[in-house]
């Protein structure tokens, strides 16, 4: 990406690499899918919203030399070499003008609203104008001796009184201290569930269904099942128990296992490595229309994660009603690595800690 070295505008003229103009079929007859291939002597017709990878983004409509029709380019992908004779009006330099407010009784004393400059190191004439004004001016900026005894304490107007509260705030609202709960299980159902029946009573399984799996289905040629969404999910989990593995492929390498390099275990029986990167591209979490400004007023960045994070918070307080006292950080739990005799090894050390056993 270039970042844009002078403001664009009609007939403004710069270069960008070939792979990163579109319509794409039309600059590939005259520029292959090279990415060391660039236009120049590109010219800027206009500006306009232009649907990127299924975005709409703000793009310059150019006239690129032997290529006929109009094409456009994102902006920050675009290089301005030489400017244009009038900006468009979206990137003119702001003009910022210090409007001075009216003061009370008409007076004008300006140097009230621009302290911060006027007082440059203590400058004993204007810190008299300031004390003119009636404004207390500290213009001390010597430190203290350093046989200067304690500073006398300071003196308040009004005074203050500290108190502890004696009452519960919960009980002063008629909050009852309940244990916690879920809504359809009972703690004796949970006790015999296994890990993943747990997972799934906590996770929005019918926002995955409803949602996730049909918008991801529009972008894959084989359809996604709850089953492999689930798996996909999983290897996810899995990788990130597991810290210093900077590649992926590792964990679908073919090669032995070594306690030294590489990933400690292989994903291959659970998803293969092409299958894996096609739902990841695929993958969409809403079918919401995005926001415009140009339509609807507003630009929302987090749309495309906006639908999932509400359906998650509007389960869990559904589903879960919590107590008054509740943990959410393991390291505050009084019973972690403190039981005498056992051997606490973290998910994040490294492959070979990984396989030291419990020392019961």
């Amino acid at each position: 990406m270039v970042s844009t070295s002078k403001p664009g505008g009609i007939g403004a003229i710069g270069s960008a690499a070939s792979r990163l103009f579109h319509p794409g079929d039309k600059v590939r007859e005259k520029y292959p899918m090279d990415a060391k291939l660039h236009c120049i002597n590109v010219e800027i017709t206009g500006e306009g919203l232009r649907r990127i990878k299924n975005e709409a983004k703000m793009c310059y409509l150019i006239s690129i030399p032997e290529v006929e029709g109009e094409c456009y380019i994102a902006k920050k992908c675009f290089r301005v070499e030489q400017g244009p004779d009038t900006p468009f009006e979206s990137e003119r330099a702001p003009l910022c003008r210090d409007i001075p407010r009216p003061l009370p009784h008409g007076e004008d004393r300006t140097v009230l609203f621009n302290v911060v400059h006027n007082v440059g190191n203590g400058l004993a004439d204007e810190v008299l104008e300031l004390r003119a004004q009636g404004l207390e001016v500290d213009d001390d900026n010597e430190p203290l001796d350093e046989g200067a005894g304690t500073p006398p304490p300071l003196e308040y107007n009004s005074p203050h009184n500290f108190t502890v509260p004696t009452q519960c705030p919960h009980c002063e609202r008629n909050m009852i201290d309940e244990r916690g709960k879920w809504v359809y299980h009972r703690w004796d159902e949970i006790a015999s569930m296994t890990e993943f029946e747990l997972f799934r009573m906590a996770f929005p399984e019918d926002f995955v269904k409803d949602v996730i799996i049909p918008r991801t289905n529009d972008n894959l040629g084989s359809p996604l099942m709850l089953g492999e969404f689930y798996k996909w999910l999983g290897c996810n989990f899995f990788m990130a128990c597991f810290h210093g593995i900077l590649d992926r492929k590792c964990w679908w390498s073919k090669e032995a296992i070594s306690p030294y390099s590489g990933a400690p275990f292989r994903l291959n029986n659970a998803m293969s490595f092409t299958r894996y990167l096609e739902i990841t591209a695929a993958l969409r979490f809403t079918d919401v229309r995005m926001p415009m400004v140009e339509r609807d007023g507003y630009e929302d960045r987090f749309h495309k994660v906006r639908k999932m994070i509400d359906e998650f918070n509007n389960h869990y307080a559904h589903l879960y009603h919590p107590s008054w006292l509740n943990c959410l950080d393991e390291s505050m739990s009084s019973w972690l690595n403190i039981l005498s005799g056992i051997h606490v090894c973290l998910p994040q050390a490294s492959p070979v800690w990984q396989r030291v056993p419990l020392d019961c």
